[in-house]
């Protein structure tokens, strides 16, 4: 995962934010620090649809909003650290502190889905996930998401 980001894509929220607030200023970052996305309007579209399938918690604190979207042109990957947790429908009902936004072409699954089975697969370990949400500035959370 770390292959695909950059200090722009990482941000440590401080305020009060909802679920659609979260999603949408990580599309912003990712459209604004990034070439990947054409279209963001689409690729929010597209983002919120996924949502309305199921969660895309993965629990424990942590959820991965993803979807593809003909308007990007490669993988993006925006992350939020949040210090006030948010509801964000996980199948444990732990609210949402890391929020690991996902983007892909259309046409680009096989990445895709490793991508995403990797990040499931690495926040099963305690011990990283802790350092990872205990995380309390930008710095940290790059360092701690660099084993992934």
């Amino acid at each position: 995962m770390i292959n695909y980001l950059t200090s722009k894509l990482l941000t440590v929220v401080d305020g009060e934010k909802n679920k659609e607030e979260v999603i949408g200023l990580l599309a912003d970052m990712a459209s604004e620090n990034s070439d990947a996305v054409e279209n963001k309007e689409l690729f929010l579209e597209r983002l919120f649809q996924r949502e309305e399938v199921g969660t895309t918690g993965i629990g424990m604190g942590i959820v991965v909003p993803h979807a593809r979207c003909e308007s990007l042109n490669k993988i993006v990957i925006a992350v939020a650290l949040l210090k006030n947790p948010i509801e964000f429908n996980t199948p444990d009902g732990v609210d949402a502190k890391l929020v690991i936004l996902v983007g892909a072409p259309k046409n680009n699954n096989k990445e895709y889905l490793d991508l995403l089975a990797k990040i499931a697969r690495k926040f099963r370990y305690k011990e990283y996930r802790e350092n990872i949400l205990e995380a309390s500035n930008k710095e940290e959370l790059i360092e701690a998401l660099s084993g992934i």
